[in-house]
């Protein structure tokens, strides 16, 4: 039986994949897998759709990602990474995200 293991504060690993725990459960962002583990819900979270996700995927080593720190996201996008900070981060929190793009 795979185990639930905590990476870093907030994101755990669970049979090869990625995952934070739902902030709103049963809603997804942007059509990502749900899987309720124990009575709770986490979000697998794609390295194929977030660096971040590649990044903790490849060993990252440092996380700085605590709950109630404020982000300032440069390059936002269509919000996928952030929307796994949310979840990460909490309620006392701000993540402020900039992009360019004009979609």
């Amino acid at each position: 039986m795979a185990k639930l293991k905590e990476i870093f504060p907030g994101v755990w690993e669970y049979e090869g994949k990625i995952l934070t725990k739902n902030r709103v459960p049963g809603k997804r962002v942007y059509g990502e897998q749900l899987l309720s583990i124990d009575g709770v819900e986490y979000r697998v979270w794609n390295p194929y759709r977030s660096k971040l996700a590649a990044a903790i995927k490849n060993g990252l080593k440092t996380w700085a990602f605590l709950p109630g720190a404020n982000v300032l996201y440069l390059g936002i996008a269509e919000g996928t990474t952030a929307s796994h900070l949310s979840d990460v981060l909490g309620d006392d929190s701000a993540i402020i995200g900039i992009d360019v793009a004009p979609r």
